[in-house]
């Protein structure tokens, strides 16, 4: 079935049909703009392995930010009352949408600071929820990210050769004996928070879009994934100072440490996102950000020189 088809059968328990749209994005989940009479909303055809749990679960955590008066999107339900209708054998999600551009398109100091309260905001709104037990998404633990069972200790030789493995050891080390250290502060974080979901609004507010990732993590690595994009503008200090001072002064607390090593963790969600995806398209659109965030991670080692190449480490470069 096209992407067309598939959305058309999705907008049907919408009471929705014939509605104008537009495909945005199909790597993994389909999701469109749809135009109605009542304003445009986003669309999301679910792919087949998301559980109605963690969708459930998803809602919770927005809900957790509109109860703090963040602009997130909002979940619609279909002409029956249910949140989450099916198509097609997949389950179904309508939004309110969120209007803006990506951040990036609009970047400078003003902006940056707009971010860091963003962030700060978002992280106490989610903070309430603790660490809730049963999670059914990702937690971005010491065991995700170095366990047994984890991409690095099962797939990793295999997927990006053992040269490069042995030059990204040492950060992967550190970063997960900073993350089983501080086990106790992790949270419900947005965990994709790169500027195409990061957006400014026309009046030069900020939103937050796309929370479909969201995890049990420290806020830090949040904080990294925003970072790591500010490096593609010509002053990436200033903006991160902009952005720190702007986190610090909305959360009444310093600016969270071990963001940098945060990055590898961050890196490495991205590189388990590109290798391990049922979706071909992804690779085929990702494995040329794989170089980079390789040198990335060995560049975070104890000791080693920092710097190198620029351009996001989040999820979503």
């Amino acid at each position: 079935m096209t992407h067309d088809a598939l959305i058309t059968a999705a907008l049907h328990p919408y009471g929705l049909s014939g509605a104008p749209f537009t495909v945005l994005r199909t790597l993994g989940n389909v999701v469109a703009r749809v135009d109605t009479p009542d304003g445009p909303r986003g669309l999301r055809v679910c792919r087949s392995s998301v559980t109605r749990e963690r969708l459930h679960e998803e809602f919770r955590v927005l809900a957790a930010a509109r109860a703090a008066g963040l602009d997130v999107p909002e979940p619609l339900p279909d002409v029956t009352g249910d949140p989450l209708p099916r198509a097609q054998g997949r389950d179904v999600a309508l939004f309110r949408w969120v209007p803006g551009e990506g951040a990036g398109a609009h970047m400078s100091e003003a902006v940056a600071a707009q971010l860091g309260t963003l962030s700060a905001h978002l992280h106490a709104a989610l903070r309430a929820l603790g660490q809730p037990h049963p999670w059914y998404g990702p937690t971005h633990d010491a065991a995700w990210l170095s366990g047994p069972a984890s991409w690095w200790a099962t797939r990793a030789d295999r997927d990006l050769g053992a040269h490069a493995c042995a030059r990204m050891a040492p950060a992967i080390a550190a970063c997960a004996q900073h993350l089983a250290h501080h086990a106790a502060e992790m949270q419900v974080i947005h965990a994709d928070l790169h500027f195409g979901n990061a957006l400014v609004r026309a009046d030069g507010t900020v939103a937050a879009i796309d929370f479909d990732m969201c995890a049990v993590g420290l806020p830090a690595f949040d904080l990294a994934v925003t970072e790591g994009e500010f490096e593609d503008f010509d002053h990436p200090d200033a903006l991160k100072a902009a952005f720190r001072g702007a986190y610090a002064a909305a959360s009444g607390a310093p600016y969270p440490q071990g963001v940098a090593l945060m990055r590898v963790a961050a890196s490495v969600a991205f590189l388990e996102w590109v290798f391990t995806s049922a979706n071909d398209e992804v690779r085929t659109q990702k494995l040329r950000w794989v170089p980079r965030l390789i040198d990335r991670v060995a560049a975070r080692a104890p000791g080693a020189r920092q710097g190198g190449p620029t351009g996001s480490a989040g999820p979503r470069p």
